[in-house]
């Protein structure tokens, strides 16, 4: 059975001074997840497993990207969440959790799990995902530029205070807007984002529902657990939490999403 690391609750340790946490670039060692991520799609496309090294190492790979977006402990971790399309933290654990079975499957030669397995990621939007990957990181495309979230913003430069809201507009948007805000800190980077319904609404809830933590001028003061807990509360109770673009889509938006992805 695969395992997952729990969602982490506290900023790890780094020097996030250049690029806030979270948002680090693309790299030259994306190679090897641009590689991992094609043999996971030639997998979903119906081409024959190989029990080999680089089958396994590629569901392993693939697998973690997932875990990252739900973790969120990594350096990159909404960085891999954009070139994801924006899975939800929850669609993103069970992504992972069902590729790392999918790959114990294959490690036991349980071909009855292997079709259970890869029935579930097939039905889930993982081929959307992992294509949208292939199309911003190899061929420069970025065609779901998804807006609508509500979200949680931190800076180095200031332990326990958090740029909390929700936007119309894409998390690109809202850092540019929140540095530029507080040019004297180190880079805002992303600890939480949720994609949701009705921003303005979800808005207006968090300042209402959160206004025993507001510092100023949008920061918001606490431990980030305690943060992390109010924010999430707000937006499950009121219904407003979606998993992916695709969540929820109207058909023509469906329509609009795939002939893109055509192109």
């Amino acid at each position: 059975m695969a395992k997952i690391k729990p969602v982490v609750t506290d900023i790890p340790g780094g020097n996030y001074s250049k690029y806030g946490f979270g948002t680090f670039p693309i790299r030259e060692d994306w190679d090897v997840r641009n590689a991992a991520v094609q043999r996971v799609l030639s997998i979903l496309d119906g081409n024959t497993v190989e029990k080999d090294n680089d089958t396994l190492a590629a569901l392993s790979t693939v697998k973690g990207l997932f875990s990252r977006v739900y973790v969120r402990d990594c350096w990159d971790w909404f960085t891999v969440c954009r070139q994801l399309a924006y899975p939800g933290h929850d669609l993103s654990k069970e992504i992972s959790l069902a590729l790392g079975n999918y790959r114990a499957a294959i490690l036991s030669d349980d071909a009855g799990r292997q079709a259970e397995l890869f029935s579930k990621l097939s039905e889930l939007p993982v081929p959307e995902m992992l294509e949208h990957f292939i199309d911003l990181n190899v061929k420069g495309k970025h065609l779901i530029d998804e807006a609508g979230f509500a979200f949680i913003l931190w800076s180095q430069s200031k332990a326990n205070e958090y740029f909390v809201g929700a936007t119309t507009r894409t998390i690109d948007n809202t850092l540019k807007f929140v540095r530029e805000r507080f040019p004297e800190n180190a880079p805002y980077g992303v600890v939480g984002a949720y994609l949701v319904d009705d921003a303005l609404e979800v808005r207006d809830l968090l300042k209402n529902e959160m206004e025993d933590l507001y510092a100023y001028r949008g920061l918001y003061r606490g431990e980030l657990v305690d943060i992390r807990e109010r924010v999430e509360s707000v937006i499950q109770r009121h219904h407003q939490l979606r998993n992916s673009p695709w969540d929820g889509a109207d058909p023509e938006l469906e329509e609009t999403v795939e002939q893109e992805m055509a192109l």
